[in-house]
């Protein structure tokens, strides 16, 4: 999404220019002010997943009725206003409040947050290519523009993006299973009917294992576990990098309750060192 916002919003120009009404060109701010609102969606990972799936479901209700009556009193001034860029600014400032909302209220009850530093890096990098390509054109037909812009933006995003390791939880992904590039990753994740070994009839980049495993998507993973609220620990990549210590303290702990079995600190500081 985040490169598909900075492809999409640096060649507004010279799409409408491909289009030749120019009339259409008052819709740029507007597309920007959606695009934006559909970012800042994305940046909230899997949180109304979190909380539809909770025993907290509940306060998805008020929240969409709050959100719906929120944009439809603001399209009835802004559109009066600015017009179609008032629909556009109203849908952009709902998302924006009502999504800050919803990440307070997971980290709240969950103590999750969908974000670190790297986060913060990734969309440094997206306004600093927004104003250097949106304000770079080149002196050719609106195609070969597009072309050119895009395949450069696409190339050195990309080299970034793995150079600063941006995005660890899908580097590792791409690692573990040589999946070898990020589209692969993402249809990894989201494909329902995702085997390892044998019954890899897709032919994909799975390592191959001696059995079949059904390995599924995230959704299919959550579902499974979240029923038994007494038999699973939930821990999160992001803690075992930057929380080494105290989240393999909780993992101990948990093992020692289960397996009565005694882990202590100096072990675990041991474990740590050695990986």
């Amino acid at each position: 999404m985040w490169p598909i916002f900075i492809l999409i919003n640096s060649n507004l120009d010279q799409l409408y220019m491909l289009i030749n009404r120019p009339e259409y060109s008052q819709g740029i701010l507007v597309v920007l002010m959606i695009s934006i609102a559909k970012l800042y969606n994305m940046f909230l990972g899997n949180n109304g997943a979190i909380i539809s799936n909770s025993k907290y479901y509940k306060i998805l209700l008020p929240y969409s009725l709050g959100m719906a009556f929120s944009v439809t009193y603001l399209n009835i001034y802004f559109i009066e206003v600015f017009g179609m860029n008032g629909a556009a600014l109203s849908t952009l400032i709902v998302i924006l409040i009502f999504n800050t909302i919803k990440i307070w209220y997971v980290k709240k009850k969950f103590n999750v947050v969908p974000f670190n530093n790297k986060t913060f890096v990734s969309f440094s990098l997206i306004i600093l290519y927004y104003f250097v390509f949106h304000f770079w054109d080149f002196k050719f037909f609106p195609i070969i523009n597009i072309l050119l812009k895009s395949s450069i933006i696409s190339i050195s995003y990309i080299f970034i993006i793995f150079r600063l390791n941006l995005s660890p939880q899908i580097t590792s992904l791409i690692n573990h299973y040589s999946l070898g590039s990020y589209e692969n990753a993402l249809e990894f994740l989201f494909d329902e009917q995702r085997f390892s070994g044998k019954l890899d009839i897709k032919e994909n980049y799975i390592r191959q294992t001696e059995f079949p495993i059904l390995i599924s998507d995230w959704k299919n993973h959550y579902n499974s576990w979240k029923k038994f609220k007494k038999n699973y620990l939930l821990i999160r990549y992001e803690d075992l990098i930057h929380k080494p210590e105290k989240t393999f303290e909780k993992i101990s702990n948990y093992v020692s309750n289960l397996l009565k079995i005694k882990i202590t600190k100096n072990k675990i500081k041991e474990a740590i060192k050695k990986n």
